[in-house]
This record gives structure tokens, C-alpha cells and sequence, in this order.
């Protein structure tokens, strides 16, 4: 059955056990995309009688290509889950821009906790999974098992392309922050950035606006069309947002950036 394939990428999910029947929604969306041989999922109840389940937990986590952590004050006060899991989970993402995507299950106060706060949530605006109506919240895990699909697919693409550099993945865009799903009104802008893209004498373009107007969703959406056309012929990718969803100054570390951009780019 091509869900079981071991050919496929790896999804893990880290949850509390006191959410597992948010786990259990969320595993039904991503398993119609095991039943299609897009990825795996891997979650703690697959460890058999008998098993070491530590060492199938630190096995699962180095096998993984994507983290899903669903957050709750359960998930965030549980101590084997940060230290064991979470800690592994961030260092593979500093190291080797391991997708570590967190959804906000129930209400907790996770723009006070340092590590999370820097990562983009979903769903988008820090909306509460718990909050919806059984419409919403299958529109939800949806939408997420369908974001991680494209992130593999990208993926796979840049892998049959390009022979990328040992641990070092050839597109990043996972910082950029969360954009609505549609663009309007903006074909101008998507039409210059086209032509910069195409013209070899251009190097650098800079898009100035006033917070708000849609700089990141511009950017985002253009994106994405570049992602659909493989890139067209780009060897590597890379982007950041100094935007946090987790501060009041609404700005991120310079410093973060340069280190992670640095080791990104010569895998020091």
C-alpha cells in the first residue's frame, strides 16, 4: 500500500497525549496523501509492544523531513516533549532547514515562549484550531496537510535537479510569513518582478510600501508561481522575513538571520 512506502518523506507528529484526538483529525487528512505515496506519518502510537520506544522516537525525528508540533499548554509544559523532541526538532532546523511547522490546537499563551514565537503558526493570525466549527477545523488540517505537500513536492523537484550540497537544502522559504491564500489586484507588480527575474542585468529589485500593504504577500505569491515552474532554472533559494508574529516590536534578529544564512549557504 503506498502509504506504508519507505520511499516517501517522513511527516512526525509531536503532540501532547491529551490532544490526540486533534492528532487523530489532523492523520486523517495527511494519510489521503499517504494512500497517493506523497509522504509517511509517523506518530509515538506506531511503536510496537516491546519496542525501545526512545530509540524509535530518536530514529523517527532523524528521519523525518517535516515536524508537525501541535501546540497547546499540555504540548508546552510537558517536559520530555521539549527536551526530547522540540530540542532535537530546532536543532536539525538551525542546522539543516529541517520544516518545523507548529498549529496552534488550543488557547495558550505561546507568543511568550522564545522558540515558538519565532516560527511561522498555523492556521494564520494565531487562530485557535479548537475554536472552529467541524467545517473549519477539517478546512484547517486540510489546508496544512496540503502546505506540507507542496514543501515535499518543491523539494523532490530540487532533488532531481540539482545535486544540492551534503545536508544543505537548495530552497528555504519556510520563514516567509503566512499570506492570505489569494492576491488581488496586483499583476503589475507580479508582471515586474517577472521581468527582473528574466533580465540577467538586474541583480536586485526593492519593493517599498508602508506596513501592511502587502509586501510579504507579493512576495509570497510570486513565490509560489516560481515554485509550480521549478524555479525556472534557479539552482538555490533562499528567504527571510524579519517580520515576528511573536514580538510587539513586530521586528526579528539581524543576528539570527546571518547565522543561519551563513551556515545555509556554506554549511558551516
Amino acid at each position: 500500500m503506498a502509504a506504508t512506502s519507505g520511499d516517501a518523506p517522513s511527516v512526525f507528529i509531536s503532540y501532547s497525549h491529551k490532544d490526540e484526538v486533534w492528532k487523530d483529525r489532523l492523520q486523517t487528512q495527511l494519510d489521503v496523501l499517504g494512500m497517493e505515496g506523497v509522504l509517511n506519518v509517523w506518530e509515538d502510537r506506531r511503536i510496537a509492544a516491546g519496542d525501545d520506544w526512545r530509540d524509535e522516537i530518536e530514529q523517527a525525528i532523524e528521519r523525518a523531513d517535516v515536524a508537525v508540533l501541535l501546540i497547546s499548554a499540555d504540548f508546552l509544559t510537558s517536559d520530555f516533549i521539549r527536551d526530547e523532541e522540540v530540542g532535537p526538532f530546532l536543532e536539525r532546523r538551525h542546522r539543516d532547514g529541517m520544516r518545523v511547522i507548529p498549529i496552534l490546537i488550543r488557547p495558550c499563551p505561546w507568543r511568550k515562549v522564545d522558540w515558538l514565537a519565532k516560527i511561522q503558526m498555523r492556521p494564520a493570525d494565531g487562530r485557535v484550531v479548537a475554536a472552529g466549527n467541524d467545517y473549519q477545523i477539517d478546512h484547517d488540517f486540510a489546508s496544512i496537510a496540503e502546505e506540507i505537500s507542496d514543501l515535499l513536492e518543491v523539494g523532490r523537484k530540487l532533488a532531481r535537479s540539482k545535486p544540492s550540497q551534503v545536508g544543505v537544502p537548495a530552497i528555504d522559504l519556510i520563514r516567509l510569513p503566512a499570506v492570505g491564500e489569494h492576491l488581488l489586484g496586483r499583476e503589475t507588480e507580479l508582471a515586474q518582478l517577472d521581468d527582473a527575474w528574466a533580465d540577467p542585468s538586474k541583480n536586485i529589485i526593492s519593493l517599498v510600501a508602508w506596513g501592511g500593504v502587502g509586501k510579504s504577500a507579493l512576495t509570497k505569491h510570486w513565490l509560489d508561481r516560481l515554485a509550480r515552474e521549478n524555479f525556472r532554472g534557479a539552482e538555490a533559494g533562499y528567504a527571510w522575513s524579519f517580520y515576528s508574529q511573536g514580538t510587539n516590536s513586530r521586528e526579528g534578529s539581524a543576528d539570527e538571520f546571518f547565522d543561519h544564512a551563513l551556515r545555509w549557504f556554506w554549511g558551516g
